[in-house]
């Protein structure tokens, strides 16, 4: 009698146990599932989202349209750029491409309208495109400048292409440069890409 009292005692006793230790197991939270607004505005309008990241690793949007231009995600959000076909129908923020091959070039440009600068470059020799103190007086930088890799399968060493955006923000005519060097160094450019800009209303 004594034998199944201390078995039944030490029974209830595992029990409790058991059951105080299942009500201190964690629960599982699930991870929130956060949307960017700005992403999810892109594809609801019909556009494509890109993720393109800069030699430092940071990571920018752009939304592709069906006439091939592309913009800012959250720029485009914000209404402040939209597809060119749309551009021509009225808008002010249409986009023009240039390259290397413009260097030394002039351009005109409208109040309103983007710029977009393709240029050669290979972040793994230190070496990057940066724009001159002045260059915010006619043109406006649009987000950080984007690296492109030429090579499909990226590696170590590999170059590519800086993009940046540039939307013309104030009239008058000026120079405008982006050199290529690097950062860390007092010394002059590896190269320079220069152009005359117009702004007109």
């Amino acid at each position: 009698m004594i034998r199944q009292s201390i078995l039944g005692l030490g029974l209830g006793l595992c029990a409790s146990l058991l059951i105080a230790c299942g009500a201190n197991q964690p629960t599982a939270v699930p991870a929130a599932n956060m949307v960017n607004p700005a992403s999810a505005f892109c594809t609801q309008n019909g556009g494509t989202l890109n993720i393109r990241q800069d030699a430092a690793g940071n990571q920018t949007g752009f939304c592709g349209f069906p006439d091939g231009s592309e913009c800012e995600e959250w720029a485009f959000q914000r209404g402040e750029c939209r597809p060119t076909s749309q551009n021509q129908a009225g808008s002010d923020a249409s986009v023009k491409r240039l390259t290397m091959q413009d260097n030394n070039s002039k351009i005109t440009l409208k109040k309103g309208e983007i710029i977009e600068i393709v240029l050669a470059s290979n972040p793994s020799t230190g070496f990057a495109w940066s724009t001159g103190p002045d260059a915010g007086k006619l043109l406006q930088q649009q987000g950080a400048a984007q690296f492109q890799s030429s090579d499909p399968n990226p590696k170590p060493g590999s170059g590519g292409t800086e993009t940046f955006y540039f939307q013309a923000v104030e009239v008058g005519s000026g120079s405008f440069a982006l050199a290529y060097q690097r950062g860390f160094e007092n010394a002059d450019p590896n190269q320079l890409f220069l152009i005359e800009v117009e702004v007109t209303e």
